[in-house]
């Protein structure tokens, strides 16, 4: 599974260097599809692994239970092994040096930490 998380983060990470970043909104956990999960309902690798967009909301068939589908922090630990990548700004994402980050510059490092992370394994 640790490759599997490795190509998606790798891959989220290609794609999200090409979403203009004053599109990328963590206001909101995915009310929009301005939400790290809701760009990457846009990417083709995402598509191919069943990654959708319903009224703002993406999900994607349960690799463990195809009758299901999952979103929510359900969908960051099936995609990343990490629950919170797909939340609004995190507590301690909204002070001390993450105030001067953008929504956008947030996801990113989400993304760069959770590889730095999988590659130490």
């Amino acid at each position: 599974m640790r490759q599997f998380y490795l190509d998606n983060t790798k891959a989220a990470i290609s794609f999200m260097r090409n979403v203009p970043p004053q599109e990328v909104n963590l206001s909101n956990w995915c009310g929009s599809c301005a939400c790290l999960g809701g760009w990457l309902t846009r990417s083709l690798y995402f598509q191919k692994l069943g990654l959708r967009d319903t009224n703002g909301m993406p999900h994607m068939p349960d690799p463990e239970n195809p009758g299901k589908l999952v979103g929510g922090v359900t969908l960051g630990a099936t995609l990343f092994n990490d629950r919170t990548m797909f939340e609004s700004r995190l507590d301690h994402e909204r002070g001390g040096d993450y105030l001067e980050l953008n929504d956008y510059e947030v996801a990113m490092l989400r993304l760069t930490k959770r590889l730095a992370t999988l590659e130490a394994k």
